[in-house]
Order: C-alpha cells, then structure tokens, then sequence
C-alpha cells in the first residue's frame, strides 16, 4: 500500500523499433556462440556484481525503494514485457545508437568514457516522468549499463545488465517505487 501504482501493458512501437534496429544495425555483431557468451559473462558478472548493489543502495537511502522480497505472480509477464517492450528497445538507443556515435566523434583520450557520460545522462533525462530521484538513479545505472557496453563491445551486455538490474527491483524491493 506504500508503493505507487503501476499497470502491466505492451507498448509495441517502442519494441518493434528496437527489434527492428538489433536486425538492421547489430546482426553482424550479435553474439553467435557458446564461447562468446562465456566471454561476455565473464567480462560483464564482475560489473554487475559491483554495479548492481551500487544502485540497489543508493535507492534505499534515496528512500525510492524499500527491501520486499516478496515473490510476484506477475514477474513472469512482467519480466517478458520489460526485456522485450523497454530494456531492448532503451538499450538500443542509447548505447547501441547515442553511446555508439559520441564513441565514434569524441578520438580523444577520454573520449569512451566521455560517451559513456553523455549516454547515461540522457538515459537519467529520459526518465524524467519518475521525477528527480528517478533521474538519478536511471542516470547512475545509465553508466553501468554503458561501462558494460564499452568493455564487451556487446549490444547484448547492456541488454542484460539492464534486465538484471529491473529483474532484481521487481523482485527484492518495492516495486515502482515508494510513495
């Protein structure tokens, strides 16, 4: 009762682009073997195992979000429709589009982590309908997601950071968030 409501539906224009776009621009790159999956996980575990509780804290004192670890009935369609309806299609778009091209324009020495700033602060401002809080928190993971991104070369990795780090809000703690 001290969680905001939220409702379960299917937005498939956000979704249809992100597919459209893995199709058409990462087909090429997408991993296609056991071993590249290995790779990336072990590449992309140590960042979650960092990165993930980095954010699950800062809600937490943020008061965003309190501990629930009460199991959900609904994670099963939730989870479907947040990979496929918002992770894919936000990963997309900002790193495998916004991240990918601040990366090619910015040669500098810094320039990867530069786009890595610049793609995770627009992630946050996206975010902005959830408020200031909201901003923050989307915005720090926004940097995860990215750092994920830069390491594995993997549209994939932040694809699955992102997811692992939603699943975990739906299932451990107050799900949106706190009212």
């Amino acid at each position: 009762e001290d969680v905001a409501k939220f409702s379960l539906w299917y937005n498939y224009d956000k979704s249809l682009f992100g597919i459209i776009v893995l199709g058409l621009v990462f087909k090429p790159v997408l991993i296609s073997s056991w071993r590249e999956l290995k790779e990336l996980l072990k590449t992309l575990l140590p960042i979650l195992a960092v990165g993930l509780p980095i954010i699950y804290l800062l809600a937490l004192k943020m008061n965003y979000v309190s501990y629930d670890s009460s199991f959900n009935q609904v994670f099963f369609p939730w989870a479907i429709k947040n990979l496929f309806f918002t992770v894919l299609a936000e990963e997309i778009i900002f790193r495998g589009l916004i991240q990918t091209e601040f990366t090619r324009r910015f040669k500098f020495k810094y320039g990867a982590y530069l786009s890595i700033t610049l793609a995770a602060i627009l992630f946050g401002l996206a975010h902005y309908a959830g408020g200031l809080n909201y901003i923050i928190l989307s915005t720090a993971a926004g940097f995860i997601y990215g750092y994920a991104y830069h390491k594995t070369k993997q549209i994939e990795a932040c694809i699955l950071a992102h997811f692992c780090l939603n699943s975990g809000h739906f299932l451990f703690f107050s799900y949106p968030y706190l009212i």
